[in-house]
């Protein structure tokens, strides 16, 4: 076997052993072998991928003894133009013995592959025997999820949701800033139509649940100060004191528990 040649790609290849028909033992190394190999008409033959054999592609480049009986022979792109199975033959009875070789074409970027650097090209054309969905967009491929963990999906457009979800939180992701629902419920400002204000009736009304979350809104947001042996807790205005705390138990610095304090 003489091995790989690259498609349409001219290449030289060593050819023989040449052996004299008398004896089949004695090398051929006359120059009259070259003129024999090189003949316009009766020269190397070729069988292309089990093709009928027919002459080398002609004019040849001449071919050159090498040794051992052996010779260098060149084969030209149009020689090497079929991929698979290349013989390579010559004959001559009144000289020598019959003379082949075996050689493999393969595409170019597989031989570059194997004995270079390129990269093997691969192209999926069937996943278990059916033809993969054509894509959209060439060379980006559609993928379409039919399970998830297992469970068989419909035919949702997953885009399609995100944005009904989007619009669903649209609330929660707008309500959180100044002036929101959210806002309004904490800060105790909001209007007599608020929809806070009909779900939670007097929200901000002293004692309820929304004034009690507006006040520790406040308390994150306010002024603090001590003032004698009081730490006061003012609205978000600086003046307004909404919650005042003794510093001092029994009236006395020293004993001052924070543990213990005790709203005014």
């Amino acid at each position: 076997m003489g091995g790989f040649l690259k498609q349409s790609t001219a290449a030289v290849i060593p050819f023989g052993p040449f052996l004299d028909k008398t004896d089949g033992v004695t090398l051929e190394v006359a120059a009259g072998i070259i003129t024999s190999i090189d003949h316009a008409t009766t020269g190397i033959f070729l069988s292309k991928n089990g093709g009928t054999g027919t002459i080398r592609h002609q004019g040849v480049t001449a071919s050159v003894l090498d040794a051992y009986g052996m010779f260098l022979v060149t084969l030209d792109t149009t020689d090497t133009n079929t991929c698979g199975h290349l013989r390579v033959m010559m004959a001559e009875a009144a000289t020598f013995l019959p003379v082949w070789d075996d050689f493999t074409v393969l595409p170019a970027n597989v031989f570059d592959s194997l004995m270079g650097t390129d990269l093997l090209d691969t192209n999926a054309a069937q996943w278990l025997g059916t033809a993969i969905l054509a894509p959209g967009v060439a060379g980006t491929p559609d993928v379409n999820a039919k399970l998830i963990g297992g469970t068989a999906q419909t035919g949702n457009d997953n885009g399609a949701d995100i944005n009904a979800i989007l619009v669903d939180t649209n609330e929660l992701q707008t309500d959180w800033v100044n002036g929101g629902r959210l806002d309004l419920l904490l800060d105790g400002a909001a209007s007599a139509g608020d929809p806070w204000v009909t779900a939670i009736p007097g929200a901000y009304a002293a004692g309820s649940a929304g004034k009690k979350m507006s006040d520790l809104y406040q308390a994150f947001t306010g002024k603090w100060e001590v003032t004698g042996n009081q730490l006061i807790m003012y609205d978000t205005d600086g003046t307004t004191a909404l919650y005042t705390f003794n510093l001092t138990q029994d009236g006395v610095g020293a004993e001052w528990n924070p543990d213990l304090r005790t709203p005014v």
